[in-house]
């Protein structure tokens, strides 16, 4: 999934479990909840290569991802009356694993963040077909990304 939709699903999230420790634990679970769904990413082929000179691009696409996120997220917080400090924590703990994941990218020899790559990489093939090289179709990795947005506005409402 794109940042902007872990963004808004945990501030959903943070917005209505009243008891924030849960709200934070199933923000971060959301991350790997949500990236088992057929999505479609975006590629960010230059910064996973580590060639910093031509990343400005795909730093650019994260901006405006991450930006529209936090867009999202306060909409969910002026429409509710969750507390900002519980919705900004939910949300970093929503980008926390592809974080971790661009840490790897950088230290490739941390045995902890190989073992969350691992991981990532094992939730996004599950219904991903990326294990046998084959993707599920576009308008299918579109639609679920879509049709989660659409839901977390429901939830608002």
């Amino acid at each position: 999934m794109i940042l902007l939709t872990h963004i808004f699903i945990a501030a959903i999230i943070a917005a209505k479990i009243k008891y924030w420790p849960l709200a934070l634990f199933f923000a971060l679970l959301s991350h790997y909840s949500l990236d088992f769904l057929p999505h479609n990413e975006y590629l960010i082929k230059n910064i996973e290569r580590k060639d910093w000179k031509n990343s400005e691009k795909d730093f650019l696409k994260i901006g405006i991802d991450f930006g529209i996120g936090i867009i999202l997220g306060m909409l969910v917080f002026y429409s509710s009356n969750a507390n900002f400090l519980i919705i900004s924590a939910a949300v970093i703990l929503s980008i926390l694993p592809d974080g971790l994941t661009v840490l790897y990218w950088i230290l490739p020899n941390n045995k902890l963040l190989k073992k969350h790559y691992n991981l990532s990489k094992i939730i996004h093939s599950v219904f991903n077909n990326k294990k046998e090289n084959k993707k599920s179709p576009f308008f299918g990795r579109i639609f679920a990304q879509v049709l989660v947005i659409i839901i977390g506005f429901a939830f608002l409402g």
